[in-house]
């Protein structure tokens, strides 16, 4: 079983009988987004963090198959935000073409 497939058999394990969707909202995730795992779709790096922080899964990155300490899981999501903010902004163009 590889990765991907370890993760979405935890999270159905995790969230059990419950209602996915309610299991989401209640976890502050979009409706869908444990839906789609257990669909078979791949999440995000960033998904799947906030999945596993949600049901209190472990994750961990690497493959060292050390487990993440309390408050890891939220520290990578705070710096996946904290990188994408800074592409977003060297990205962004400099205004309107024009409004000079």
């Amino acid at each position: 079983m590889d990765t991907v497939e370890r993760f979405r058999q935890a999270v159905r394990e995790a969230v059990g009988k419950r209602p996915v969707a309610k299991v989401a909202v209640d976890a502050g995730l979009p409706r869908d987004a444990i839906r789609y795992v257990l669909k078979g779709r791949n999440p995000p790096l960033s998904r799947a963090a906030e999945i596993a922080d949600a049901l209190e899964l472990d994750f961990a990155i690497g493959s060292s198959g050390q487990r993440s300490r309390p408050g890891t899981r939220r520290a990578v999501l705070n710096e996946l935000d904290r990188t994408r903010s800074r592409v977003d902004a060297i990205l962004q163009p400099d205004g309107p073409e024009g409004s000079d």
